[in-house]
């Protein structure tokens, strides 16, 4: 439990198919204490990912078009998303932060923008993972989240799998 402000989540996802129609999948969500959406990753249905201030259908403040010339997200593959959000100080509803990963690779970097949404505060109490907007299947696996907080593991992880060898 606790607050934060700023915020590491990791996952690999898998889609058997990209969304279609207008409803795009969330990826993650970061929301307040009292269940109100401040930012949203979403894959839209091309495969691009795009970062929203509030729900799944609020305003588009960052997308992977600017630094990917392909979208990051394709059917029928697994795919590790990391993503950095800071959700800001309070003082103004654009100055907050976000990164998003793609099997590494930064695909979003955006500044002074708005990662509140309607919230009213400046803190993540909650992350939900893998909202669906439709009928689709969505496989999450190595699940990971880090805030900033201690000296180790404050940033990006990257895709880990601890296998034991009996």
């Amino acid at each position: 439990g606790g607050t934060f402000t700023q915020l590491f989540a990791g996952a690999a996802f898998y889609m058997a198919n990209l969304p279609a129609g207008a409803s795009e999948v969330v990826l993650f969500q970061f929301r307040d204490g009292s269940n109100v959406a401040q930012c949203s990753l979403t894959v839209s249905t091309t495969g691009v990912l795009e970062v929203r201030s509030g729900d799944h259908n609020d305003a588009i403040v960052a997308d992977s078009n600017t630094l990917s010339p392909t979208p990051p997200i394709t059917a029928q593959a697994y795919k590790f998303v990391e993503i950095y959000v800071d959700i800001g100080n309070g003082a103004s509803p654009a100055d907050g932060e976000v990164e998003v990963r793609v099997d590494g690779v930064t695909v979003i970097s955006a500044t002074s923008i708005d990662t509140r949404g309607g919230a009213s505060g400046a803190n993540c109490e909650q992350i939900s993972l893998g909202a669906t907007g439709e009928n689709l299947s969505l496989d999450i696996a190595d699940f990971y989240v880090c805030d900033t907080t201690t000296a180790i593991n404050n940033d990006f992880l990257v895709d880990t799998q601890w296998l034991d060898h009996l």
